[in-house]
């Protein structure tokens, strides 16, 4: 067989890398919808625990992961700071301090900047808790010399208003919709849980163990109260109805367990053991199952306060950012496709078409 020059000319076409131009877009595209509906897909995570610890000599507040890990000073401070509670929206942490010679309730961001002084009193002031929608915070105090009873303020410290005149009113915990206030009384000679309207109003005993009580706090659906008790011997994590009924010992341990708090989703309850022989912090499922001690540190740590707010697995601000970089990638290489295509009507693009001209003979002999 002979090859012969006929000069017919054929033309090819650069399909792969036509192919790939078109593609392209829209892969980034695809890309681009991936990591915006991960900005809404969030892995399973509880947020951020603030508790006390005296690890570092004397008390201090600190925050750390719901699972322990990345356990952070806050307020570094020359005295002793404890009893964190995290604000709604996870912003702001109030704590009680006796930097100032007395008892008295600060307000510090999340980090653990801009430190201030809410109730400057001179008298003893404690057990600070955040009303649901973050205005207003009720605490327990003994200014009017009646003993100490429960008042409410602002939540820049102002309008501060008593609602109780009991001989001995403190640690109040507001309900989610703000509607009640439950709180520990000895009104009726020992200390049990009791429970009114957000004004002051309509007080009920919930409790009647003739036990010690302390502790109470509403599950995020406001349904259920969980409270510590020694009504079996030894301090152990009960919960029961809003209405007081159907009261269970969940941590059920001859060591002495306490301070419950509950998870943002009402899954879980954080709570203070002396089980493994010093005071840790635990999680375990509401039930009472599957306990897990989450800070393993020889000094002493306590209550715990679970943050409403749960962060994402990867940053929303940085996921954000690389969407809005892929978003700007995606505009570009289209407008650029398009050109590339306009050029191509008006004459022969290099780069989408390839021509080849040959000639061929076929000749058989």
């Amino acid at each position: 067989m002979e090859l012969h020059d006929t000069g017919r000319k054929r033309t090819y076409y650069n399909l792969g890398g036509d192919y790939i131009k078109k593609a392209f877009p829209l892969a980034l595209l695809i890309v681009f919808l991936v990591c915006v509906s991960l900005m809404y897909v969030q892995p399973r995570n509880y947020g951020k625990i603030a508790f006390t610890s005296d690890r570092d000599g004397k008390l201090e507040i600190y925050v750390m992961d719901d699972d322990g890990k990345n356990q952070v000073n806050l307020t570094r401070n020359f005295v002793e700071d404890w009893n964190p509670v995290w604000s709604p929206d996870g912003k702001k942490i109030i704590f009680v301090t006796d930097r100032d010679g007395n008892r008295e309730i600060y307000i510090m961001d999340y980090d653990g900047r801009n430190q201030v002084n809410l109730t400057r009193n001179r008298v003893e002031d404690s057990g600070p808790n955040w009303s649901s929608d973050g205005e207003k915070i009720a605490f327990a105090s003994d200014r009017d010399y009646l003993g100490r009873v429960i008042y409410i303020m602002d939540y820049d410290g102002r309008n501060q208003v008593n609602l109780t005149t009991g001989v001995l009113d403190l640690e109040p915990a507001w309900s989610p919709d703000g509607e009640k206030i439950a709180f520990i009384s000895w009104r009726d000679g020992n200390p049990e849980v009791y429970v009114m309207d957000s004004d002051g109003g309509n007080t009920r005993r919930l409790t009647h163990s003739n036990a010690t009580e302390m502790g109470p706090v509403w599950s995020p659906d406001g349904k259920k109260i969980a409270f510590t008790s020694n009504r079996d011997g030894n301090e152990e994590v009960y919960v029961m109805d809003s209405d007081g009924e159907n009261q269970v010992n969940l941590t059920r341990h001859p060591s002495n367990d306490g301070i419950p708090a509950w998870s943002p989703d009402g899954e879980k309850i954080a709570f203070v053991s002396d089980r493994d022989g010093n005071i840790e912090i635990y999680i375990m499922d509401i039930n009472g199952a599957n306990l897990v001690n989450i800070t393993n540190n020889p000094a002493y740590d306590g209550s715990p306060s679970w943050c409403c707010q749960c962060p994402s697995y990867f940053p929303i601000k940085y996921l954000s950012i690389v969407s809005a970089l892929i978003l700007i990638v995606f505009v570009l290489a289209l407008v650029l496709t398009r050109r590339k295509r306009s050029e191509g009507t008006e004459g022969v693009s290099a780069q989408n078409k390839v021509e080849e001209t040959f000639t061929a003979n076929f000749i058989q002999e």
